[in-house]
């Protein structure tokens, strides 16, 4: 299991959070480097949460959150890279 992925849930850092981290940390990745990324993160995360001892809705409930995170900020960065693009493509 991720030292990082500890360290930030004991930080106190949320589901969500955890999910925006990965994607900020791999938005220049291509696509199917940051599914396999977000896949290894998800089960060591919900390794984590099964060994703190969170039910399984909880854990559920986490790994939505996570993937709510991780996948609406990655949208998020690409839709602000087009507009990025749009407006250097007018001032050119």
């Amino acid at each position: 299991m991720s030292a990082a992925l500890t360290a930030g849930w004991n930080a106190g850092l949320t589901p969500r959070g955890m999910g925006v981290r990965i994607a900020e940390e791999m938005a220049s990745e291509p696509d199917n480097a940051f599914v396999t990324r977000f896949r290894a993160e998800l089960t060591d995360l919900c390794a984590l949460w099964d060994a703190l001892g969170y039910p399984s809705p909880i854990r559920r409930l986490f790994a939505l959150q996570f993937e709510g995170g991780a996948i609406m900020h990655r949208l998020t960065i690409r839709q602000d890279r087009q507009t990025w693009r749009q407006i250097e493509a007018g001032r050119a």
